[in-house]
């Protein structure tokens, strides 16, 4: 399939028998289609400044190592580091919107890319990390749960198993 793509690369998203590359780029459209983009200009820069801080936070995880040992410290590292810095500025954010999501106008890409994220940290598929790690961010922790519950979200979940 690569030789094939416009960039010789995954992912791919083809529509109306043309191709389009780049996962940010179909993330905004799907998230378009879907409602969960904002319309206001400002609500979209900030929504769009939140889903890039949570690619960072993707970026910058360790997923390599050597062995064990040498994951567990780099993944403690990480916590120390980028992980709560991140969460930090992404708790400001949600507070500073009212504390329901990124952006007062409703939910958005950005809180389910958040809500993605947090339930890989919960669900310990991110491991020697501490599971409950967001218990200490309210914002985050109730922004993940209103997502997990909105409506097109768990139909699409449920529609998984």
């Amino acid at each position: 399939v690569k030789p094939t793509t416009p960039r010789g690369q995954l992912p791919l998203l083809k529509i109306d028998g043309k191709q389009y590359t780049q996962s940010l780029a179909m993330q905004r459209y799907a998230a378009k289609k879907a409602g969960f983009y904002p319309t206001d200009d400002i609500d979209a820069l900030v929504c769009d400044e939140c889903c890039d801080t949570l690619e960072e936070f993707l970026l910058k995880f360790p997923f390599a190592a050597k062995d064990e040992e040498e994951k567990k410290a780099k993944r403690a590292e990480f916590v120390k580091g980028p992980m709560t810095e991140i969460s930090k500025f992404i708790e400001q954010k949600i507070q500073d919107a009212g504390g329901k999501g990124f952006v007062a106008s409703g939910p958005s890409v950005a809180d389910i890319m958040l809500m993605v994220n947090v339930k890989s940290v919960e669900s310990g598929f991110m491991d020697y990390i501490n599971t409950d790690f967001y218990t200490n961010y309210p914002g985050i922790t109730a922004v993940t749960t209103a997502m997990k519950e909105h409506p097109k979200v768990k139909a699409y979940y449920d529609s998984l198993n």
